[in-house]
């Protein structure tokens, strides 16, 4: 038997818990484990479709010990959640998890422990990122990656080496710069690298193991799987992004100024056309329905189409006071700032009416 504090186990278990496929293939996986570790009681959640295998360890404020056990993840969750004492014990007697907290009492089945994959060993170390450099990073490239519902689906992925990189093969990715120093390439699904953003509060020490890639951070241990990237080499969006000439505009003013096209360009296709040419940016949708400018430092004279929703959607989200735009052939446009770079696939320019 265990006594746990309530308010801290609660934490942990709905951390845990997030991992929890909502759609259940294998009854293993709406399961949560709990085992004792080196004094702490961890518990563990393996979403397999995902391939996520997460763990995070608590203090246990009095007992000694409990056998490992695998109960519901929800009924667990909403046990914690509903304790009225301060402390909660943990007792496993036959099949059954014994719960009580104050006059509260409850009783959970349980399931066969080994069923879990055992926790992975660390492996190579990769690089640790200082503390919120993860969240900062990978906050500013997450939107690019479609359909991220906590827990959920992904449709996107990370690629982990020197730099960040998020895709979403609709119209755009992006990147932002890490460091020189990191040591090969690793894709991960983005569903995995929004757990981790989520769950981490300080430094993340990362490791290549033979599962994928292990995040420490404290108590909180997480591995992800790796992807395959299906042979697209996104990487190549960027080559031309050095000979490009770019115009610099006030982020601010150009994202409110997108904001109002989009309400128009809806109604055609999300299509925009945009002119860039004395010093100023101008956008224009359905030839005269919707047109706007605002102040900018131009090199050249440059007319392109976009998916107005994409550009928009990057031009609020890219952190800085000013952003550098720019267009490549009128196939590629990039919008960057400081570390952070996006390209955006252009549209065919629409003949006029």
């Amino acid at each position: 038997m265990i006594t746990l504090n309530t308010k801290e186990a609660s934490k942990t278990i709905t951390n845990v818990v997030r991992a929890v496929p909502r759609k259940i293939e294998h009854p293993i996986s709406q399961c949560v484990k709990l085992f004792m570790d080196e004094g702490l009681l961890r518990m563990m959640a393996f979403n397999i479709n995902d391939g996520i295998i997460i763990s995070d360890g608590l203090d246990i404020v009095g007992g000694d010990d409990m056998p490992p056990v695998a109960v519901d993840a929800s009924k667990l969750n909403q046990v914690f959640q509903s304790a009225i004492g301060d402390t909660a014990t943990l007792r496993v007697k036959g099949n059954m998890l014994h719960f009580k907290s104050g006059t509260m009492s409850a009783r959970l089945a349980t399931q066969d422990a080994d069923m879990f994959v055992n926790r992975v060993e660390n492996g190579e170390h990769i690089y640790t990122l200082p503390s919120k450099d993860l969240s900062r990073t990978a906050r500013s490239l997450m939107f690019l990656s479609d359909n991220i519902d906590y827990p959920g689906n992904y449709s996107g992925a990370f690629l982990i080496s020197k730099y960040f990189l998020t895709t979403n093969n609709s119209y755009a990715v992006g990147r932002r710069l890490i460091s020189n120093d990191i040591v090969g390439e690793y894709w991960l699904p983005a569903y995995g690298i929004n757990h981790v953003v989520r769950s981490a509060s300080g430094d993340v020490e990362i490791y290549k193991t033979p599962y994928g890639l292990k995040f420490l951070c404290g108590n909180l241990d997480i591995d992800i799987s790796l992807v395959d990237n299906s042979g697209t080499d996104f990487g190549k969006a960027f080559l031309a992004i050095r000979e490009t000439e770019f115009t610099v505009v006030n982020r601010s003013k150009f994202s409110d100024m997108l904001s109002a096209a989009l309400v128009f360009a809806i109604d055609f296709s999300k299509y925009a056309s945009i002119e860039m040419a004395d010093n100023k940016i101008a956008v224009c949708v359905g030839g005269d329905v919707f047109s706007a400018s605002v102040a900018a430092e131009t090199v050249s004279n440059v007319t392109f189409g976009v998916n107005c929703e994409a550009l928009s959607e990057i031009v609020s989200k890219i952190s800085g006071g000013d952003i550098q735009i720019g267009v490549y052939q009128g196939r590629m446009i990039y919008v960057t700032a400081g570390d952070s770079e996006y390209a955006l696939a252009g549209m065919k320019l629409r003949e006029p009416a």
